[in-house]
């Protein structure tokens, strides 16, 4: 039904119009067709025939400096009022390094796929942090501190936190 109703041949109420009422059905009744494909050839080749789809927007991967730029959004310093301290130069340049890595390593993801990637890096991160510091907290006799806890991620989030998610 569905490629007759793009073809023109039957209108909106499923009633099979004539030929010589077809063009005014096309004039009144407009049917949009909106999808998303990772792979354009998955789609039916009876729906891609020419007259079809009028338009047909592709959207490209990211390229290595999208991938980067995406990454270091996801991975920068979160914590508001965050004031970065004498390394922050040294910082900066550690999730550069970082986002250099794993903008490399994701050739054939898209930005979704990325920033699900740097969630799952900060939480590996913090599962660290939080595993360091019940450690020091069981030697000093208390627990975990979920206020050290807020220190930013990005100073410790490093290659190492990818790398077990990439390789």
């Amino acid at each position: 039904t569905l490629l007759m109703k793009l073809d023109g041949i039957v209108d909106h109420n499923n009633t099979t119009t004539s030929t010589s009422s077809s063009s005014s059905s096309r004039a009144t009744t407009r049917i949009f067709v909106i999808g998303t494909t990772l792979n354009m050839e998955w789609v039916d080749p009876a729906i891609r025939r020419p007259g079809r789809l009028d338009k047909v927007l592709v959207l490209e991967k990211p390229d290595w400096m999208t991938r980067k730029q995406i990454v270091l959004q996801q991975i920068k310093p979160t914590k508001e009022g965050y004031e970065g301290d004498e390394g922050e130069e040294d910082e900066e340049e550690n999730l550069g390094d970082v986002a250099s890595f794993v903008a490399q390593h994701t050739t054939n993801c898209t930005g979704a796929e990325l920033v699900k990637l740097c969630q799952e890096a900060r939480i590996n991160c913090l599962q660290q942090q939080q595993e360091q510091q019940g450690k020091e907290g069981q030697e000093r006799g208390n627990g975990y501190d979920h206020e050290r806890n807020d220190i930013s991620v990005a100073k410790v989030l490093g290659i190492r936190h990818f790398e077990a998610l990439l390789l």
